[in-house]
């Protein structure tokens, strides 16, 4: 089976783990559902396609970084005496501000070997690579490809 193997680099990134909210940790490594869903928000895909995936990789360091957020109200008259409004376009809105400590993962180095079961995919996914900016993790964790090291393409043969 080929798998698409793809070097990454992230300055910082957070791999956010569930039910964590006033204190947001993060795993060390991507877990498989991020890794996939990366791969099917780069191919566009709209259904799940079968895959198999492999995480490696090691980081610098953690930091714990403090976060202003504001979240907005859907209905302003949930709140009626939240003195925070806000008018967005014509409508009017109330907001709740508040400080998030937010742990951030430094210098991340990753090695991941993804191989759909549908081989068209993987070379999809190749130029997908190339073409597209990778995000791994949160929205603003952009990650940089190295295709320096592993050449061009970036597929290999591998029994997974």
């Amino acid at each position: 089976m080929e798998a698409l193997k793809i070097k990454l680099y992230q300055n910082m990134a957070n791999y956010r783990k569930e039910l964590s909210y006033g204190y947001v940790q993060t795993y060390p490594l991507p877990t498989p559902s991020m890794v996939k869903g990366m791969a099917h928000y780069l191919l566009g895909l709209d259904k799940f396609e079968n895959l198999k995936i492999s995480i490696q990789g090691n980081f610098k360091s953690i930091s714990t970084n403090m976060q202003k957020i504001i979240k907005f109200d859907r209905d302003p008259k949930s709140r009626p005496d939240n003195l925070y409004k806000v008018t967005i376009g014509s409508s009017l809105k109330t907001a709740l501000h508040a400080v998030m400590f937010v742990d951030q993962i430094v210098d991340i180095e990753l090695l991941l070997h993804i191989a759909f079961q549908n081989q068209d995919l993987n070379c999809k996914l190749l130029n997908a690579v190339k073409e597209k900016t990778v995000i791994l993790g949160r929205n603003e964790d952009i990650a940089f490809v190295d295709f320096k090291t592993f050449g061009n393409p970036l597929q290999i043969a591998l029994l997974l």
